[in-house]
């Protein structure tokens, strides 16, 4: 009877205390990102994107990047270089909550799955769920910082799928 007691009192102890672990971490990933991560892109970028069309083939064009910062949101807008000389605007807003630990991008809301920050800069890697091709998905972007270089990449796995499929990869300078 005290054998059943004791090992019901340290299966208690051993959840409460993972639990705890899991609460002061999420806290703690939470308060290392701030506004100030998403104000470093405010300028302009310059580069290519990289991106798979319909046909499987990979297509690479020139890319450029405007950040703005405006009413606790940075307002993205991509230009794409085009072989018939036309460029494509591509508008985006971002907007960060801390107490969520989630980023509303365009509507989208994006969990954020892993933050490194470091003397050189960020990486972040945020995820959503929603359908790609009619199908039950997962997509994935990836954000890697640092003063000169910024490269946003673009994936999505199927559900049931083990791997990411690439959408597009922008590499840019300032």
């Amino acid at each position: 009877m005290l054998f059943i007691y004791l090992s019901k009192m340290i299966m208690r102890i051993v959840l409460l205390s993972t639990l705890l672990f899991i609460a002061v971490n999420a806290n703690i990933f939470a308060q290392e990102i701030s506004e100030n991560h998403l104000k470093a892109l405010v300028g302009t970028w310059e580069g290519s994107l990289t991106y798979t069309d319909d046909d499987d083939r990979t297509v690479r064009s020139g890319s450029s990047m405007k950040a703005v910062w405006k009413k606790n949101k940075l307002l993205v807008t991509f230009y794409h270089a085009r072989n018939s000389g036309w460029v494509e605007k591509d508008k985006k807003s971002l907007a960060l909550s801390l107490e969520k630990g989630q980023f509303n991008f365009d509507g989208d809301k994006w969990e954020v799955i892993e933050f490194i920050n470091s003397e050189l800069g960020w990486k972040m890697v945020l995820e959503r769920r929603g359908l790609y091709k009619n199908k039950n998905s997962t997509f994935r972007q990836i954000i890697d910082y640092d003063n000169e270089n910024l490269i946003v990449e673009n994936m999505v796995r199927y559900e049931g799928a083990d791997q990411y499929l690439k959408r597009n990869k922008y590499y840019l300078t300032r």
